[in-house]
């Protein structure tokens, strides 16, 4: 299980809480929001008791969770970026940070030249995305080693670092 707290814009604050897919099913599918405060109260009492006295400013959304897939990117005329390139589990909120990563390899492949931008972009937005979709997977599937979540967590931590610097370098490639 997992819950978290995600500051939005305007003051609003996502809170969402996380549970293995089976339990989803057999438990919660059918009252999400009882379903919602239960793994929220697991997770953290402090947070669920806070909860209870804040005005909630939107419905709730249910998820089963779905297997991450990639889908081809580009083809004659068009290219897809973030999440309409591939779909990953949102629980590592990183989707905003994929779209904006695509679209600087996008231009970049396209800056290149015609020939073989889209399919260089293609294979630039699927090494970028490598390690990051198969740590989510690893990381949305809530296995219950405290530990092992942890190191993921950390080897997240140091992909999403290296992606950062690889970000600041997309200027000085464009140059």
């Amino acid at each position: 299980m997992a819950a978290g707290v995600i500051p939005t814009n305007e003051g609003r604050t996502c809170v969402f809480a996380a549970t293995r897919a089976q339990r989803f099913e057999n438990e919660l599918r059918h009252d999400i929001e009882n379903g919602y405060r239960r793994v929220i109260a697991e997770c953290d009492p402090d947070l669920a008791a806070a909860l209870a006295t804040a005005r909630r400013d939107g419905a709730y959304h249910g998820f089963p969770g779905r297997a991450g897939f990639f889908r081809r990117s580009a083809g004659p005329g068009w290219a897809l970026v973030g999440d309409a390139g591939y779909f990953k589990d949102p629980l590592t909120a990183h989707g905003i940070t994929d779209a904006f990563r695509d679209a600087e390899l996008l231009a970049w492949a396209i800056g290149k030249g015609p020939a073989k931008a889209l399919e260089e972009y293609e294979a630039a937005r699927d090494e970028a995305a490598g390690t990051i979709f198969e740590l989510t997977d690893q990381i949305a599937a809530l296995e219950p080693d405290l530990e092992s979540l942890k190191a993921k967590h950390r080897l997240l931590n140091e992909e999403m670092a290296r992606e950062a610097r690889a970000a600041a370098s997309f200027d000085a490639r464009a140059a």
